[in-house]
């Protein structure tokens, strides 16, 4: 489903904010050649979410330190969104946040598939608990 109108505030934010951490990271840390961004509208159970993902051909091995990912993390969460975070070493990165529209225009509740659960994948802090494989 294609973007064709404005999107709720807090929405539109939580998206701008998480393309441009991404971005961020890619520049200072991933020694990238190629970023891909794509932002669409999917759904998933019956609700409509906004879907956002930022892709590198860079070194990936992304750990989450300080508080860049990790206030994105808490932005995308108190929105009831997903972000997760994939960044096998010597294989780029891609960040993925899932962010429900049903939720944000009529108070209803947001879809239990939004929800942010295991949002870290390999990575050296998988084990952790803590973001998977990116830089902050």
């Amino acid at each position: 489903m294609a973007i064709e109108e404005r999107l709720p505030e807090q929405i539109e934010i939580a998206a701008y904010y998480a393309v441009s951490e991404a971005l961020t990271n890619v520049a200072k840390h991933a020694a990238a050649s190629l970023v891909q961004v794509q932002a669409d509208i999917v759904e998933a159970e019956g609700a409509d979410l906004l879907r956002v993902e930022v892709r590198d051909d860079g070194r990936g091995g992304a750990v989450a330190r300080g508080t860049g990912l990790l206030g994105l993390k808490d932005r995308v969460e108190a929105l009831g969104g997903r972000i997760v975070l994939h960044s096998p070493p010597g294989s780029g990165t891609t960040l993925r946040l899932e962010l429900p529209l049903t939720g944000s225009h009529g108070g209803a509740t947001p879809p239990k598939t939004a929800l942010n659960k295991g949002w870290i994948e390999g990575g050296e802090n998988a084990d952790k608990g803590r973001l998977r494989g990116g830089q902050t």
